[in-house]
């Protein structure tokens, strides 16, 4: 059906930048200013010059997130902020989680005590949290992408006469991140797209964690009882960039290749996008969903990465 899809300068115009979780645009400023507090915490008395150099970019951005702050700022008063944001933003508590986490392990990481990759990595729980800061910010632009394609897939169904798309296909590659607050809300598309136009939908669905994978099978299991037409095949990989994995996949096999988030794990991203562009057939969509625009604090949770960080020029 590939034929029949938004072209992707379609999909641009149609306000798919437009927020609807008024949550992520209220919180930019009380966050940036928890932020600042623990940057000032960690940088206070530090010498820049006793620093290692690769995390020079990152000791920049707390200067800068703490020049925000007209007085000294205790831990005490920290944590009362954190609480009263809790209270405020309580679907936004995996970014207040991680600000506090990392925020008080700065100035180790600083003193070289720790390493980033330490802190940022150092446990399951960590890494869960990760993944649903992941979803919580792409969780909206995606399923706005997939609301346009199924409405345009609609406008194209009433425009040209045919009666439904019992006999078309879509067939989607989506390459998962963890999480599934992203998947959910496009699931619900789909199978309302298929009962409106009997459109076959086949979903090959990626992850890499066995356990998420296990859990995400269980859950859209319960969302497809009693229909026929979407079908979900279920793959895991321990390494999505290695070409021999993509390359078992057949040449031209999905009219949609779908990821968010992922395109930094890559150490060589154009024959990455190689690689997935030869499982679309032609006028299939590539949709890649990546951080461009984030507010300072990110630097607070993300800046311990070596990869948010511009090797040419340190800047995000």
């Amino acid at each position: 059906i590939a034929d029949l899809l938004p072209s992707p300068e379609q999909i641009l115009k149609s306000d798919i930048s437009a927020v609807t979780n008024p949550d992520l645009i209220e919180s930019v400023e009380p966050f940036n200013e928890l932020a600042a507090c623990y940057a000032q915490m960690a940088i206070e008395g530090l010498d820049i010059k006793l620093i290692d150099h690769q995390h020079h970019p990152l000791f920049y951005a707390c200067q800068s997130l703490a020049s925000m702050l007209t007085e000294q700022v205790t831990l005490h008063a920290t944590k009362l902020r954190l609480m009263n944001l809790f209270n405020r933003f309580s679907h936004l508590k995996p970014l207040l989680i991680s600000l506090d986490n990392y925020g008080l392990r700065l100035k180790e990481v600083f003193s070289g005590q720790q390493s980033g990759i330490d802190v940022f990595l150092g446990n399951n729980e960590t890494e869960q949290t990760l993944q649903q800061i992941k979803s919580i910010i792409s969780a909206n632009k995606t399923q706005r992408i997939f609301d346009v394609i199924g409405q345009h897939l609609q406008h194209q169904l009433d425009q040209n006469s045919y009666e439904s798309f019992r006999d078309r296909r879509l067939r989607i590659f989506w390459i998962a991140s963890g999480e599934h607050l992203d998947v959910l809300p496009v699931l619900h598309l789909l199978l309302k797209l298929s009962n409106e136009t009997n459109l076959w939908i086949d979903l090959h669905y990626m992850e890499s964690d066995p356990v998420q994978l296990t859990r995400a099978e269980q859950l859209f299991q319960t969302y497809l009882g009693g229909q026929t037409h979407l079908s979900i095949i279920y793959e895991q990989t321990f390494d999505l960039f290695n070409s021999e994995i993509l390359g078992k996949i057949p040449f031209e096999s999905f009219d949609i290749v779908f990821a968010a988030n992922k395109l930094q794990g890559s150490q060589n991203l154009k024959k990455f996008l190689i690689d997935l562009r030869r499982l679309l057939v032609p006028n299939g969509l590539l949709l890649l969903l990546e951080l461009i625009n984030v507010p300072l604090y990110f630097d607070l949770i993300f800046g311990l990465l070596d990869q948010w960080w511009s090797l040419s020029d340190n800047a995000r």
